[in-house]
């Protein structure tokens, strides 16, 4: 017999009710929660990410700002900012010009542009050119170096398409006239781009047209640390005449033959002058006299110890351990303490525009030309700027273009000649005749535009595009 099944009683079927409502709102809740939650993590993981490729892109517009002050400061580069090989330097010498002369020029040097730049493009935007750069993880730096010969060099980018990349856009700095400096505006991109949004594309500008995940800009005043900061002193001071010493001038045979056709002195020196027969030449209404010997003052500052370091100081700036810090200036070493012309022309080569520290000696033994202001694009014209650690001595008939300056001079070829200036802090001898002369321009050329690139302190800014 089957029983009747019984039905719950009302009073139940409530309460159960009642609690598959409250199990069924809590698990709404719980995905109320869940959502929000889910959300939040969304939302932040975006703005980690945007955070990660803004940091990446303002630290590769820094990247940007140092490179392009190391490539200021370097020697001659190709297309894609590298150092030629030592090759294809000796084949083709022209071929390769540094960082400088492919981006800037020397104005006419008059009061209110002596010693500023012009870009080679001057006001023509269709020219203008960026240097770029990607930062590839696995292969490093990838670089181009736009000329107005080759504006769009090819650059080599990372197979996997990774990588941040930069452009910088040099511009003559709009401060008064103030001499050597410039500005730069270093953008960095967080990827590179594709097609013609590129980071480092060559359009007109370039900062502008890049699409990419992310983009950030760093303005930079730099300015030119002079390596001849003072081209004439106070009284008393070492003075750029012709031939400067801190001791004697002795002509132990030949004949001494100075010009300074700039109103200047022919020779300064601080001790004697014994040169029988000697032949000083000035331009009209030079200073009489042309010579001045036996200057205490003159004298005093090459005598103290250590050796040099006033006279040194008083002529360019700074001592000469600190002045060897400067990152354009290129030290020479000395096989043996001695250098020759051949150990000289590689670095000449390489460095034409920079002053050359040489550790040690010098003997030029090589009639090849040191110097060269025959250019008619004054920005190419590369007379040398060598400063010896040691004495110099010349022996082969070397035409020398140029700013030298070293402990002692000994000269003994008759047919050498030296156009510039020549200091020493010690004695001038001669065993031969020996040709002077005194030339503005390359002196100017060497104290307005040769140097280091730094930073100017404050300068630093964020870019707006």
């Amino acid at each position: 017999m089957i029983k009747p099944q019984r039905s719950a009683p009302l009073g139940q079927l409530g309460k159960g009710m009642a609690a598959l409502t409250v199990v069924m709102i809590i698990f709404f809740v719980m995905a109320l929660v869940a959502a929000y939650t889910n959300r939040n993590l969304v939302f932040e993981q975006r703005i980690s990410t945007n955070s990660y490729k803004s940091a990446r892109a303002l630290d590769t517009a820094e990247a940007a700002v140092d490179w392009t002050l190391s490539m200021l400061n370097g020697g001659v580069v190709t297309d894609n900012c590298t150092a030629p090989s030592a090759t294809a330097l000796a084949a083709n010498p022209t071929a390769y010009p540094d960082f400088r002369r492919r981006y800037l020029t020397n104005p006419v040097d008059t009061t209110a542009t002596e010693g500023r730049y012009d870009l080679r493009w001057a006001s023509s935007n269709t020219l203008r050119m960026f240097p770029a750069c990607i930062i590839d993880a696995n292969a490093g730096l990838n670089c181009i170096c736009p000329s107005l010969t080759n504006r769009n060099p090819t650059m080599v980018t990372p197979a996997n398409g990774i990588g941040s990349a930069f452009n910088v856009k040099l511009q003559v700095a709009n401060i008064g006239n103030l001499p050597g400096v410039l500005n730069m505006v270093a953008v960095g991109c967080a990827n590179i781009g594709t097609g013609s949004t590129t980071c480092y594309n060559q359009n007109l500008n370039a900062q502008s047209f890049s699409v990419v995940d992310a983009k950030s800009g760093v303005t930079m005043t730099v300015a030119l640390v002079r390596a001849l900061p003072l081209a004439a002193q106070a009284p008393g001071h070492p003075q750029l005449a012709t031939l400067t010493t801190g001791g004697y001038v002795q002509m132990n045979s030949g004949t001494l033959t100075v010009v300074n056709g700039d109103l200047g002195l022919t020779v300064h020196a601080g001790g004697n002058i014994n040169a029988p027969g000697a032949v000083y030449t000035g331009a009209a209404g030079s200073r009489s006299p042309l010579v001045s010997a036996n200057d205490a003052a003159l004298s005093s500052l090459a005598q103290p110890s250590p050796p040099g370091d006033p006279w040194f100081l008083s002529l360019f700036g700074m001592l000469p351990a600190l002045y060897q810090a400067q990152p354009a200036l290129v030290v020479v070493p000395c096989s043996g303490g001695t250098c020759t012309s051949a150990s000289l022309a590689a670095t000449l080569a390489r460095y034409p525009r920079h002053p050359i520290w040489i550790q040690g000696n010098l003997t030029i033994d090589d009639a090849a030309a040191l110097g060269d202001m025959s250019n008619t694009d004054p920005a190419t014209r590369s007379p040398v700027m060598l400063v010896i650690a040691g004495d110099l001595t010349v022996n082969a008939a070397t035409p020398i273009t140029g700013f030298l300056h070293a402990n002692n001079i000994v000269w003994n070829n008759t047919a050498a000649i030296v156009r510039g200036a020549l200091m020493t802090p010690g004695n001038f001898t001669a065993n031969a005749n020996a040709a002077l002369i005194y030339d503005k321009d390359v002196v100017n050329t060497i104290r307005l535009y040769y140097g280091s690139f730094v930073r100017v302190p404050g300068s630093w800014n964020l870019a707006t595009f």
